[in-house]
């Protein structure tokens, strides 16, 4: 059932879609994957959470299942994962094509925690991988598999990443 975003999750959505602003003229997916960690890494960080993801930046902890993931713990530097609370984020980002992101949304169906996050490239709908079909696909797929009550929100970038107000989103819950 679709759902209103929260303001995390529009605050998300507006530093995505800045990003597309400031980096536009980018080509590579390991540097788009790189903007997009670091929202997620920074956002993360400013609420508290632990963050794991591969990354270069000593304050964040290694990936560990999915591409980004906000942990309550406690502070400790070394062993805070020992005092474990729970999952703020999941998040999965993938560039390929509509398997592949079904293949990394799989992990977001199964993981327990308050936000899931799926962050994909679309194409024009008549190259058979636009936003709608994805969207579709997603929480068809959702459905059959998450658990009641999972949250979900998926954002879609444009292939032509210099048509910002065209990064699109969708939220839904299971009911």
């Amino acid at each position: 059932m679709k759902r209103q975003l929260d303001s995390l999750e529009e605050h998300i959505i507006d530093l995505v879609t800045k990003s597309i602003v400031d980096n536009y003229y980018e080509t590579s997916y390991a540097k788009w994957t790189k903007i997009i960690n670091d929202i997620f890494i920074d956002v993360g960080m400013d609420n508290g959470f632990s963050i794991y993801c591969s990354s270069q930046r000593k304050e964040v902890k290694s990936e560990w299942l999915w591409d980004i993931s906000w942990s309550k713990e406690s502070a400790s530097d070394f062993d805070g994962w020992k005092d474990f609370f729970g999952l703020e984020m999941i998040v999965e980002v993938e560039w390929g094509n509509k398997d592949e992101i079904l293949s990394d949304f799989m992990k977001l169906c199964v993981g327990l925690a308050n936000y899931r996050v799926m962050v994909f490239e679309y194409f024009n709908e008549s190259e058979g991988q636009g936003f709608d079909e994805v969207c579709n696909l997603l929480i068809n797929t959702s459905s059959k598999v998450a658990a009641k009550g999972s949250k979900f929100l998926i954002i879609g970038l444009p292939y032509y990443f210099e048509h910002k107000e065209l990064v699109k989103k969708y939220a839904w819950v299971i009911k």
